[in-house]
């Protein structure tokens, strides 16, 4: 108990004796900065995933490399660092370092040791501000999943350019996106019409199959059965590989659309913050995973992938089997829903849009 106290003593005074980075000008023997919380740009704290927005983030620079710390251990930051400091959702703060600086990461704050009275010019502000730190734009991403996204960056501002407005400018977006596609969604149209063929011909063999035998003999039978109509046990899985091509460009996106600050103060029909849930009203109280308000665009997003499921039928599958695919989607639509329920209304407005779109192209193909 005694060394609880103490903790908590030492504690109060590293945050006492710590100073704000907006008003840090020179360091002369030690310093300590706190974590700068004003970088959180949004009033309301994020639930569910969408937690990360809530985060400012140590970070370091060597080479306009980005690289990110732990802030729950001790970190000491290497030699070769040009800059130390935060990152958060939109905004930086970034502390230049020489040979006569040190820095650390403790306790989530900065601990920077000069040998000499040396001037401090903290860089402070929106991203997009400080064009030679382009680098921590998507920084948390592999290389090409973040050349995916700049890619899409620059698609939503020329498209922005065009009609001045954000909240359009994201349905063209997903319009867009949907049209380049399109091949692929053709490819695992048919992929998933050739699966539906081979399951309605497999389905009475490999019943029979299981009925008359067992084990190995069993095994070695509905091994045949596959070998004769020309496939592999693994031909369900044909229209998964033309999806791995669509998800990268999903996840890129959705980092776009989350860490856009231009989207932040935009509105869009009843929406008035495109960078934040769009609630229509505060509950009062705060529920796990959701929030504590009534937000409406997660619920026309899942409305949409209803329709579509119920409206849904394969006539090329048994009657059970489309059933089970029915099941499917509608775990899929309450799992999207509690997913998609606390991020931003700019990501939700996409999804519901490309909703939209998938239940039009639906209806042209057929099930």
């Amino acid at each position: 108990m005694k060394k609880s106290y103490i903790f908590l003593l030492l504690l109060f005074t590293l945050s006492v004796n710590a100073v704000d980075i907006r008003t840090t000008r020179e360091i002369s023997s030690t310093l300590t900065v706190n974590t700068p919380e004003f970088m959180i740009t949004h009033e309301k704290p994020f639930f569910g995933l969408a937690f990360i927005y809530n985060s400012v983030q140590p970070i370091y620079l060597i080479d306009n490399q980005v690289f990110f710390v732990d802030p729950d251990m001790e970190s000491l930051i290497p030699q070769q660092a040009t800059h130390v400091g935060w990152k958060s959702r939109y905004q930086l703060a970034l502390i230049p370092l020489s040979d006569h600086i040190g820095a650390t990461f403790k306790q989530n704050q900065l601990l920077l040791k000069s040998d000499r009275l040396m001037p401090l010019e903290p860089q402070i502000g929106y991203i997009n501000s400080f064009p030679e730190f382009s680098s921590l734009k998507y920084a948390h991403l592999w290389d090409w999943l973040r050349a995916i996204a700049l890619g899409v960056e620059w698609l939503l501002v020329v498209i922005n350019d065009v009609l001045s407005h954000w909240g359009w400018s994201i349905i063209v977006l997903a319009v867009v996106i949907k049209l380049l596609l399109l091949p692929v969604s053709l490819m695992t149209w048919r992929f998933q019409r050739q699966v539906s063929h081979y399951q309605s011909l497999l389905a009475p063999r490999l019943e029979e199959i299981k009925k008359n035998h067992t084990g190995e003999t069993a095994h070695n039978h509905m091994m045949q059965a596959h070998k004769a109509l020309g496939i592999t046990p693994f031909y369900s899985l044909k229209p998964l590989f033309s999806n791995f091509i669509q998800i990268p460009i999903l996840i890129a996106i959705f980092n776009v659309l989350g860490e856009a600050s231009v989207l932040e103060h935009q509105s869009f029909l009843w929406i008035s913050d495109l960078s934040v849930p769009d609630t229509l009203f505060e509950l009062g109280f705060t529920v796990p995973l959701f929030g504590s308000g009534l937000n409406l665009l997660p619920f026309l997003m899942t409305v949409i992938t209803l329709l579509s499921t119920i409206s849904y039928k394969n006539d090329l599958v048994p009657f059970k089997e489309t059933r089970k695919q029915k099941i499917n989607l509608y775990l899929m639509a309450f799992a999207f829903f509690v997913l998609f329920y606390p991020f931003p209304a700019s990501m939700v407005l996409y999804w519901a849009m490309a909703n939209v779109l998938q239940f039009i192209q639906q209806k042209v193909l057929g099930n």
